[in-house]
């Protein structure tokens, strides 16, 4: 059974639909969120509403804690902190209640996803280092896990020696090795690889194979939006960039 994993769509529509539009073409039968739907960009509700929708189930990210009311705006940037408030006034109390009941963790079919990491989920951690890595691999109970949070798409990886590793994110990886594996999925809604496509992967549980699927989507749009939004002017940039 093909399943969709994406992350970090972060209010950003066309991104979404884009990356919707792939997979359904590409016969994926279950659809994962990874959390942070929403904050940043324009258009949280629609976002969410689709989400909703499509995936058989959604995570909590710090975005979305925020969103909700629950994690204070001063624990972001200024930038950041804007896209939550005006999230804030999008979303009805209905949808905010979601966000806050969402699960930090989910362990499915021998694999576990969180928005993060497995050290400490409610601290999010950014997963960066080797030792960063570590820490995640110490709680990790299955072979397998998926994450993403950082919007930078990687495999780590741990071997029978405990030594940590890692293989860029190439658009076809194996994870046959008898290791732990952590995938970051990447982001939706706001690539910080250098590239404006949205990025997400596609995992085949038999072959033990993911692909990393970059979607170009219609960029000008999702920035035109963020401006009439009234939101910083960087969020628009930050898309084509992808920083």
């Amino acid at each position: 059974m093909k399943t969709a994993i994406f992350s970090d769509v972060h209010s950003n529509l066309p991104a979404l639909e884009a990356v919707l539009k792939d997979i359904q073409e590409k016969g994926a039968s279950r659809l994962v969120c990874l959390g942070d739907t929403v904050g940043y960009n324009a258009e949280p509700v629609a976002c969410l509403e689709r989400v909703r929708a499509v995936c058989e189930f959604v995570l909590q990210g710090n975005h979305d804690l925020a969103c909700a009311g629950d994690l204070a705006v001063d624990w972001f940037n200024a930038v950041a902190g804007a896209g939550i408030e005006y999230s804030r006034k999008q979303l009805s109390e209905e949808e905010k209640r979601y966000l806050r009941g969402l699960p930090l963790v989910k362990s499915a079919g021998g694999i576990s996803y969180v928005h993060a990491s497995l050290d400490e989920p409610s601290e999010f951690q950014y997963i960066l280092s080797s030792a960063t890595a570590l820490a995640h691999f110490r709680k990790q109970q299955t072979l397998i896990a998926f994450s993403g949070h950082t919007h930078k798409p990687v495999v780590w990886l741990m071997d029978e020696h405990g030594r940590i590793g890692f293989k860029p994110a190439h658009e076809h990886v194996s994870m046959a090795e008898p290791w732990k594996f952590l995938v970051n999925v990447g982001s939706v809604g706001q690539n910080r690889e250098g590239r404006p496509e949205a990025c997400y992967v596609l995992f085949d549980p038999e072959t033990r194979e993911i692909e990393f699927r970059r979607i170009p989507y219609d960029v000008k749009t999702a920035q035109r939006r963020i401006l009439a939004a009234g939101l910083p002017q960087v969020l628009a940039l930050r898309l084509q960039r992808g920083i």
